[in-house]
């Protein structure tokens, strides 16, 4: 993450890790061959609400979308939020060297 995005990992407690960690463990959940066999074997559940009882696996291909959006998003936002600063640090240099 430092080549890509100028981030320093902490060891405990990091929100990009973090947000990545959740998205690996909730794919995974989904990705069980048992989960992943209902919609193959009975296609009918998947024209059930997500609130329906047993309708678990529609929860977390939900959860799964939002955690992998998060994933790609939360690392995107902190590049975006640093070159914004830097690119500000620069234009107060050029001015006061103007003045």
């Amino acid at each position: 993450m430092s080549a890509v995005y100028d981030y320093e990992a902490k060891l405990n407690d990091d929100p990009l890790l973090l947000a990545t960690e959740i998205a690996i463990k909730v794919f995974l959940e989904v990705a069980n061959p048992k989960i992943a066999a209902i919609p193959e074997t009975f296609p009918f559940p998947l024209k059930l609400p997500s609130w329906f009882p047993g309708a678990e696996f529609k929860r977390l291909a939900i959860q799964s979308q939002k955690n992998a959006a998060a994933m790609v998003e939360i690392p995107f936002h902190y590049a975006r939020e640093r070159v914004i600063g830097i690119v500000y640090l620069i234009r107060m240099n050029f001015y006061q060297r103007e003045a």
